[in-house]
């Protein structure tokens, strides 16, 4: 496998972004959100096919993060587009990424030292909602991935 090169990758992850979850349950009974859990299987497995023949990176690296939720079609707010139902801090996308990329992006998300997380709206309601994850060598700067409405 070779490393990460300079210009980094760029992974789309489309669907509904689905905010990190802890796990519930007490003692040694533990349990992953459904959700959550199905969300993770797919991020990963589209980070695997995105990265193919690279190695995790053993090295610090920048993360960007774009979240692209979907317009509201009802808000509580008048002609707020944001739907105020839509649960999930951008902090919690975050960790679900980086979380996700563990052994597949990088050996572990301690490497990531430089994060950069936008959260918008889609742009119409036929554009998708998705995750946009770029990854690349700290030591170069984040690049902007074709279909990234912040650049």
């Amino acid at each position: 496998m070779k490393p990460l090169d300079h210009d980094g990758i760029c992974i789309e992850i489309p669907g509904e972004p689905v905010p990190w979850k802890r796990t519930g349950g007490s003692g040694s009974k533990r349990f992953t959100n459904p959700r959550y859990g199905a969300w993770k299987s797919n991020a990963r497995t589209l980070m695997m096919v995105g990265s193919r023949g690279i190695s995790p990176a053993d090295f610090p690296v920048w993360v960007k993060i774009t979240v692209i939720r979907k317009r509201a079609k009802k808000s509580k707010t008048p002609g707020r587009a944001w739907d105020d139902r839509q649960k999930g801090d951008l902090d919690n996308f975050c960790k679900a990424v980086l979380d996700s990329g563990n052994g597949i992006l990088f050996d572990d998300d301690q490497r990531v030292v430089i994060l950069e997380a936008s959260a918008v709206l889609a742009a119409s309601d036929f554009d998708d909602p998705r995750i946009i994850v770029s990854v690349g060598r700290a030591h170069s700067l984040p690049f902007s991935c074709p279909n990234n409405p912040e650049g």
